[in-house]
């Protein structure tokens, strides 16, 4: 029977950074449990003694986006650090901007005047008519 050992990994399979909320209980500990968006991915320890002090005193308060530095074989969970601030957990918007965020969109606060100098401020005749529409 042939057998073998892994040597190394030369890249890894999951994604290294994730949109996280703390959970809940998390307040006052050595390292704080975050949960990814993705259910795939288990629960991230960041220390405390990493974290800014708004996320520290409200940790359940935050969406932050986290990325996972490494996983120590006595450990249950990855650890990870806090790359940004995303916003509050309670704010559709901030959700929205994590979920674009954790797919790569760096959304920004505005859209630039280049940008919008592209923009037409109505939407031609044609254009209207070859689309479908649900509007009565």
């Amino acid at each position: 029977m042939i057998t073998g050992a892994v040597v190394h990994i030369w890249e890894s399979k999951y994604q290294k950074h994730h949109s996280a909320k703390a959970m809940s209980g998390a307040k006052g500990k050595k390292f704080m449990r975050f949960v990814s968006y993705d259910e795939k991915v288990p629960h991230i320890e960041v220390s405390a003694n990493d974290l800014s002090p708004p996320v520290r005193d409200n940790p359940e308060e935050y969406l932050v986006y986290l990325k996972i530095t490494g996983w120590p074989s006595n450990k249950t969970f990855p650890q990870g650090e806090i790359v940004r601030i995303l916003g509050s957990a309670s704010q559709v918007k901030d959700q929205t901007n994590a979920i674009l965020y954790e797919h790569g969109i760096d959304y920004g606060d505005e859209f630039s005047d280049e940008c919008l100098a592209v923009i037409p401020d109505t939407i031609p005749i044609e254009e209207t008519l070859r689309r479908d529409t649900n509007r009565r």
